[in-house]
């Protein structure tokens, strides 16, 4: 975190986010078409193991956030008319031109910098990346469970963390249209309790998974390039590092799409070994039915099995678990959410009940009170009938 940064802090800065956007201006940005200028030619398609696929798009106009660069600070200033990727390469062309603006005392760099702009500096290329292999886990975030969990409600639609040394890149991403764009990133530091606060409340009763594939899509020649999956030898490590975060910060792993590739790898064991036939025929009648495959009942039928088949059935019963977990817990929050809806019905009726019954004491007392003058003029006219009858007597 940087507070109250200096002229050679800053000037640092500059050299390090020149870096980073010459490295996406390569990565990211191509001028095609007659274009006026270089424009965005390609995204990320991304498939994960739950069976949802994400489009993610880092647009020129995110990256200043990304980078911690507040544009609309020196937009509002007066300082700049262009749009935020220009003003960015603007800063790295010509830094000597705020700097100015702060001796003079008419900006201070904090106006404009983040106090973590290290951290974000630090973590844009590898959040940008997309690297299959040094994904630690992707997290649908479900703004609905906050309510349940009475954790802050974040804003993103998706995380994706990132492996580091002692510590995780997070970046979000939010959907608009058919693609998803990153809207914040931080860095999570596994020895900094504070840091580890956050994963708390991302991962508190969330769904997550991991990749299965991606591929990128360029628009200047409409086509997509190579598919990149994430290796067999890896998934069995990324499943117990899911498991981990599952229960060390009470998340639900999900990974019910994963079951294709536990048949790819028994379809390869069959070839290999024939004699295991029969076994194999029995775990695709439960995969196929997307049953739990009942590992005592193989035992009892065939004896022996394998162990490198007890970790696949493994993967798959608990990818089997958690779709329906997330099935109960879909119901349950139909459920709570019908209660609630009842509850605020039934509240309304008897705030209008309440209502109705403060109106009848008011008219009730109204006619009290005339009852009241009805009966005071009855008992005067009985005593002027009374005075009457005794002067009539007389």
């Amino acid at each position: 975190m940087i507070k109250n940064m200096k002229k050679f802090e800053y000037e640092d800065l500059v050299v390090k986010l020149k870096e980073c956007l010459d490295w996406y201006d390569r990565r990211f940005l191509k001028r095609y078409n007659q274009s006026e200028r270089d424009v965005l030619d390609i995204s990320y398609n991304l498939q994960l193991d739950n069976g949802d696929k994400l489009r993610l798009e880092f647009m020129p106009k995110n990256i200043a956030h990304l980078l911690g660069i507040d544009t609309v600070c020196l937009k509002a200033k007066g300082l700049y008319k262009m749009d935020s990727y220009d003003i960015l390469k603007s800063i790295c062309d010509d830094s000597y031109r705020l700097s100015r603006e702060v001796s003079a005392g008419r900006l201070m760099y904090n106006d404009f910098i983040s106090d973590f702009v290290d951290d974000k500096v630090e973590s844009f290329k590898k959040i940008c990346g997309v690297d299959l292999s040094n994904i630690a886990f992707v997290c649908k975030y479900d703004k609905e469970k906050s309510y349940i969990t009475g954790q802050e409600q974040l804003d993103a639609d998706y995380y994706i963390a990132y492996k580091g040394d002692n510590k995780l890149y997070v970046v979000g991403f939010k959907k608009d249209g058919n693609s998803y764009f990153p809207i914040t990133n931080r860095i999570v530091y596994f020895d900094n309790q504070e840091s580890m606060k956050f994963l708390y409340k991302l991962l508190d009763n969330q769904i997550i998974t991991m990749p299965t594939y991606v591929y990128p899509y360029y628009y200047s020649v409409g086509r997509s390039g190579k598919t990149f999956y994430l290796l067999y030898e890896n998934k069995r490590e990324k499943i117990k590092l899911l498991n981990d975060y599952s229960k060390k910060y009470n998340a639900t792993v999900d990974i019910s799409d994963g079951y294709l590739y536990v048949i790819e790898k028994l379809v390869q064991s069959f070839k290999s070994n024939e004699s295991l036939m029969p076994i194999y025929e029995r775990i695709f009648y439960y995969i196929n039915k997307r049953l739990r495959v009942d590992v005592p009942s193989l035992q009892k039928d065939f004896g022996g099995i394998p162990d490198s088949i007890i970790s696949l059935i493994e993967i798959y019963n608990k990818s089997i678990d958690v779709s329906i977990t997330e099935a109960l817990d879909k119901k349950t929050r139909e459920v709570i959410s019908e209660r609630d809806k009842f509850s605020k019905e039934n509240q309304k009726h008897i705030k209008e009940l309440e209502e109705l019954k403060k109106e009848l004491l008011k008219k009730q007392a109204i006619i009290d009170g005339l009852q009241s003058q009805i009966n005071g003029y009855q008992e005067r006219e009985a005593t002027i009938k009374k005075v009457l009858s005794i002067d009539v007597k007389k």
